[in-house]
């Protein structure tokens, strides 16, 4: 009876045995993958075929049921060679997971490991303490890093600022106390380096923090270029503010003013404000919308003189150039412009100088007639024009009769009163078309296109008549009264011009023996 009590008490022991390994068994069961888990289902259905078995074979012997011995020794046997089955096919699918899991394993290591070796920023792996544990050939190369093997490198903060403890307002230290990543720029004088820092909290497999990954990346030539970019957009900003030239820049599409430098702002009277978001041609080029040389006409570029409209609304006049350029990817127009009122009214004086000094050369300052040598080109033109149409051409000489007489008498300031009267009076007496001149002393010349020598006798009677009505004193209390004898011919064809003057001068002189005070022409 003792030997029963002790077998099943041996049995419900195993049994407990068996409930207690159920609850690892599940664990395992949950972290394998499906194809093992399948596996394991026929596991647990042999696991417990052999255990039932087993169990009924203890049940037979405690109590002696009548059951053949061979039935029994076979079940236990059939049961037992499936056990060692399943430990078997257990034990060689538990191998190749963990072996196939190794390799895994080592694969992510060596990927890992290459990425981390040749990755170009610097990687560096800190504990709690801000000692370095890990660091690629990168930043060892700039930090000055030694590898021992086991022991860490260098306190991060000596490393990266050369610093004896971490310096104020450290952001790593921050990441350290909240867990959470940052990146931030900054320039480390102790390497003469600007670096953008990304700081991620190291975190263990449970949890845990400990310590910093650092992935570091040397900015420095950007941050240089950025700065050599920045100052040169300074200068240029400088030069666009200080250059004596206004200069607007123009949306291309909506031709509003997107901006405007100190000399245009002078240059217009009003202020940045009101300037920027104008249309460009209510400022410059008036009344000239949809006719834009470079958006309307298709110019590349436009040079020309326009008028600038002034606050208080008068016009400068001005030079401006219009041309289309790109500014941080936007398509513009830069007109710029300079003011050329002062230039053009110089132009004007020098026109005007010139205009003067040309009219110098041509006319008598005393009659304020032509000279002599501008009535010979006149001449020269008249004759020209005479022979191509065939149209009559007159010619007059005139000469004060006793000029000297009276210049002996009165001086020379009366004298020049007499000449400067003849003047008046045959300007009074000609037409727009013909040309007097003073030829010379007391002798003068007038040049009658298209007229015949009979038509111009009538002419050169109201000169002469009218010049002797004039009344001269030339000293106090005496009136005096001056002649003129008037030669006339008209042009022969193909006569040259000497030719043609000589026989003015001749007729003159003939009115002059023929007792002056006349007008002498050819018969």
């Amino acid at each position: 009876m003792a030997i029963k009590i002790l077998s099943i008490l041996m049995v419900l022991i195993g049994a407990t045995f068996l409930l207690l390994s159920f609850l690892p068994a599940k664990k395992i069961f949950a972290n394998v993958t499906d194809r093992i888990r399948r596996k394991w289902f026929i596991v647990f259905y042999l696991i417990g075929f052999f255990v039932l078995g087993y169990l009924f074979f203890d049940i037979i012997l405690i109590f002696s049921l009548p059951f053949p011995v061979e039935v029994v020794t076979g079940g236990v046997f059939l049961g037992g060679a499936f056990f060692v089955y399943i430990i078997i096919n257990l034990s060689e699918i538990t191998i190749g997971a963990q072996q196939q899991s190794e390799r895994a394993i080592a694969l992510a290591r060596d990927d890992w490991e290459n990425t981390f070796n040749t990755v170009t920023d610097m990687i560096t792996v800190q504990d709690m303490d801000f000692n370095i544990v890990r660091a690629n050939p990168v930043a060892k190369a700039i930090l000055g890093l030694r590898l021992q093997a086991g022991i860490p490198l260098e306190k991060c903060f000596k490393a990266y600022h050369g610093a004896e403890k971490p310096p104020s307002m450290c952001q790593s230290c921050q990441v350290l106390e909240t867990g959470t990543p940052s990146t931030f720029e900054l320039f480390e004088p102790y390497l003469d380096r600007h670096l953008e820092i990304r700081a991620m909290p190291r975190v263990g497999s449970d949890g845990q923090m400990l310590g910093l990954i650092h992935v570091v990346r040397d900015i420095t030539k950007r941050k240089r270029a950025e700065e050599a970019l920045q100052e040169n957009e300074a200068k240029l900003q400088a030069i666009f503010n200080t250059v004596g030239t206004g200069i607007l820049i123009i949306d291309s599409d909506t031709q509003i003013i997107i901006e405007a430098n100190q000399t245009a702002i002078e240059m217009t009277g009003l202020s940045q404000e009101q300037i920027i978001g104008q249309l460009c041609h209510s400022l410059v080029c008036p009344a000239q919308e949809g006719k834009c040389p470079v958006k309307d006409l298709g110019q590349r570029v436009d040079q020309s003189e326009s008028k600038l409209i002034h606050v208080d609304g008068h016009q400068k006049d001005i030079l401006k150039t219009v041309y289309p350029i790109t500014i941080k990817g936007k398509d513009c127009y830069l007109e710029s412009f300079v003011d050329i009122t002062e230039r053009k009214e110089a132009v004007r004086q020098l026109q005007e100088s010139e205009q003067r000094y040309h009219e110098l050369s041509i006319v008598d300052g005393l009659t304020q007639l032509y000279n002599s040598r501008h009535f010979y080109s006149q001449l020269k033109i008249e004759v020209d024009r005479a022979k191509r149409y065939e149209q009559p051409l007159t010619l007059f000489m005139l000469d004060i009769d006793r000029f000297k007489t009276f210049n002996d008498n009165y001086g020379h300031v009366e004298g020049d009163q007499v000449l400067c009267r003849l003047g008046q009076v045959m300007k009074r007496c000609l037409r727009e078309t013909d040309f007097a001149c003073r030829y010379g002393g007391e002798e003068f010349t007038i040049i009658l296109p298209m007229t015949t020598g009979a038509d111009s006798v009538v002419i050169a009677e109201r000169i002469r008549t009218e010049f002797k009505k004039e009344v001269f004193s030339p000293v106090p209390g005496q009136n005096v009264h001056v002649t003129v004898s008037i030669g006339l011919v008209q042009y022969k064809p193909l006569e040259e011009i000497k030719a043609f003057v000589r026989r003015a001068d001749q007729r003159m002189y003939q009115g002059k023996k023929d007792g002056r005070d006349r007008v002498c022409s050819e018969p």
